[in-house]
């Protein structure tokens, strides 16, 4: 009993000082999220099973806009081919979200986000503001 109280408590311990310093949870997390790259543009998606939604809640913080997609009747949607430009029509972003959830690390600033779904499109505006995260939910 005694020995399964002390790995208990080194097990509470190692787990405390992977949350404590920074990057090293996220390192866990890396291996279950992929982190992309569209030109100098962040992004990851994904939200399908816990330990996705996990891992996109502590990763995602860090990310300056957060995207939902969902049918009307609450069934989340992947596969959705999100294009994201800044006012002057500069492409910041434009790749397929593989689940649900789709966070995108953006400077500060006003950007049209547009998000297709087989044959329908929605486009929605959105002003970017770090630290803060926008979110946005898009519905079919």
């Amino acid at each position: 009993m005694l020995q399964r109280r002390l790995i208990k408590t080194m097990f509470l311990a190692v787990l405390a000082i992977a949350l404590a310093v920074p990057g090293l949870a996220d390192d866990y997390y890396s291996d279950v999220i992929e982190v992309m790259q569209y030109e100098a543009t962040t992004y990851m998606s994904g939200g399908y099973g816990s330990d996705e939604r996990k891992a996109l809640r502590k990763m995602g913080r860090k990310f300056s806009l957060k995207l939902v997609f969902a049918a009307k009747n609450g069934d989340y949607l992947s596969a959705i081919k999100v294009t994201i430009k800044d006012k002057r029509g500069e492409t910041w972003l434009d790749a397929v979200s593989e689940g649900p959830w789709f966070y995108v690390k953006l400077p500060r600033g006003k950007y049209q986000i547009q998000a297709a779904y087989k044959d329908r499109v929605i486009k929605k505006t959105a002003t970017v503001n770090p630290p803060k995260q926008k979110k946005l939910s898009y519905y079919w």
